[in-house]
């Protein structure tokens, strides 16, 4: 009898032990899906956009990659983006091991090796050029998404049996449906600094938008938050300069900031057919800037020209040029192409016989939608070398408008140098705002900081919409919450399902002895040592 009751007290602890399971939602942060988009009737990208309660795993809980290719398919795998590989993408789309991906992308405070760049320039072009029948989503670093992987990673440190009866386990959970994304008319905005001469004028273009195989996140800090953050640059120290007493130059200088950028620079293209013909006329140069923020100081700048006019200005432009990157140890080539396909944004205003050219670290365009790398962000940035190609330029505007080509010394200094704070600023405000185009809206915070600089620095500032032509649909959604709900195996419901069966088969036989018992002999010798 003490056996049994012994037996009946450990049988109900290990029950309600067991029965503890939370059902609580562990995790939830937001998470950006690959895009979907479906272009002259194929389908490319993430085709799924919901996740249903699909078990999650790490590849930790894998001893091999060849092994994710029988993982069932209701279960969500986990992994960061620096223990993804091309092959592994393969194996997925080949054979669809999971019901879906979710990829953790580094923050700006994560280190991670040049080599990694190399192997995420694949894996992104892989994406952008496949179509996928589950769900991919990523999600930036932070301490939620840490935290899970934390989780899921611990799972393989522990026992079996614990982790088969009592580990936690984590189900997913999306409910968005896909849908047709309809974009807004976009902005441009154009500000116009007065030269002493009113016929003769330059032109600083550069786009602000950007567009990543994930729509939602990318901070496009190269391509072309840097093109943006020099543009304003120079409007804030040529305003100064003009400003001055006597130091108004002699061009007029019009600073453009266009959107679609990736769609083959369409903001340029409807300014220049909605511009006054007697300005594009006073048009000396129009110089393009794009993805400056150089990785190395012996990584070269090319200049792309479409045609040279045999001018005299453009020949003393590009001499102004050669000079004054030899004076700051910068190797500049010419590179000189013409094309109707209009991959640089110099070739919108070519179309219209200006002078023209793009200014960039890249020697070959790939400007297309959805190019713009998820890591191309404030870390992957050398403040210094994105100071030093604002300088260069600054010195070659300076020495057109006040006619000191064969100037030696730096004419952009002191109170009127380029400043290290302003561009850090820039940094900033490049990084916190959305800027895909897809997104993007005419009362953005974006555009309304934009406009807003550009009237303190000068008088005449004006806004352009225009309605883009896209040339693809894509569908939301591209930004979701994810929810991670914690559960325990279900392993563990059978085990309860046992524990529970023996408890009751031994309450049946505690009941059947107290039926069988002769309670009367029982109470007798109860009284006998009563009375003894």
């Amino acid at each position: 009898k003490k056996m049994f009751k012994k037996f009946s007290l450990f049988l109900f602890l290990v029950i309600f032990i067991f029965s503890f399971k939370s059902i609580n939602s562990a995790f939830n942060f937001e998470a950006h899906r690959l895009f979907q988009i479906e272009k002259n009737g194929f389908m490319f990208g993430s085709q799924q956009s919901q996740v249903n309660y699909l078990q999650t795993l790490s590849l930790a809980d894998f001893d091999d990659l060849e092994q994710t290719e029988h993982a069932p398919s209701r279960r969500m795998l986990v992994v960061r983006a620096e223990k993804l590989s091309l092959k592994f993408l393969k194996i997925l789309n080949g054979s669809d091991p999971f019901g879906g991906l979710l990829i953790i992308v580094p923050n700006n405070d994560i280190q991670l090796p040049s080599s990694f760049n190399e192997e995420w320039q694949s894996i992104e072009n892989y994406l952008m050029n496949r179509l996928f029948e589950i769900p991919i989503y990523f999600a930036p670093y932070s301490e939620q998404s840490a935290a899970l992987l934390k989780n899921l990673d611990e799972r393989q440190t522990v026992s079996s049996l614990y982790f088969f009866t009592l580990k936690d386990s984590y189900q997913a959970y999306i409910s968005n449906t896909p849908s047709i994304l309809q974009i807004e008319p976009q902005t441009n905005i154009q500000a116009f600094l007065p030269g002493k001469l009113e016929t003769h004028t330059i032109l600083i273009s550069a786009n602000y938008d950007s567009l990543s195989i994930v729509p939602s996140i990318g901070a496009a800090i190269d391509s072309n938050g840097s093109g943006t953050i020099i543009l304003f640059e120079l409007m804030r120290i040529f305003s100064q300069l003009y400003s001055a007493p006597k130091a108004q130059g002699r061009f007029n200088i019009i600073f453009l900031l266009t959107s679609g950028g990736k769609l083959s620079f369409e903001g340029t293209k409807q300014w220049l057919a909605k511009a006054d013909p007697n300005l594009l006329e006073t048009i000396e140069f129009a110089l393009c800037l794009d993805s400056l923020a150089s990785k190395s100081e012996t990584e070269p700048l090319f200049l792309h020209v479409s045609k040279l006019p045999k001018t005299q200005f453009s020949t003393s432009l590009l001499d102004t040029f050669s000079r004054i990157a030899t004076r700051l140890n910068i190797q500049l080539e010419v590179v000189k192409k013409s094309s109707t396909d209009f991959e640089w944004e110099h070739e919108q205003f070519a179309k219209q016989r200006i002078f023209t050219a793009t200014l960039s670290r890249k020697k070959v365009s790939i400007n297309t939608p959805f190019t713009t790398s998820l890591l191309d962000n404030v870390k992957a940035t050398n403040i210094s070398l994105l100071i030093r190609n604002t300088q260069m330029i600054a010195e070659v505007i300076a020495s057109l408008t006040y006619q000191m080509k064969n100037y030696e010394n730096e004419l952009i200094t002191d109170d009127f140098g380029v400043s290290q704070l302003y561009i850090e600023e820039w940094l900033k405000t490049m990084t916190n705002h959305h800027r895909a185009t897809i997104y993007l809206k005419q009362n953005d915070t974006l555009i309304q900081t934009l406009y807003r600089v550009s009237t303190d620095f000068l008088s005449n500032v004006t806004l352009e919409l225009f309605t883009p032509e896209l040339g693809f649909k894509i569908y939301s959604p591209t930004q979701v919450t994810i929810n991670f709900q914690k559960t325990k195996p279900a392993l563990l419901d059978i085990i309860l399902a046992i524990l529970i069966g023996l408890y009751l088969i031994a309450l049946k036989k505690f009941i059947t002895y107290l039926y069988y018992v002769n309670w009367s002999n029982i109470s007798h010798k109860i009284s006998e040592k009563i009375n003894f």
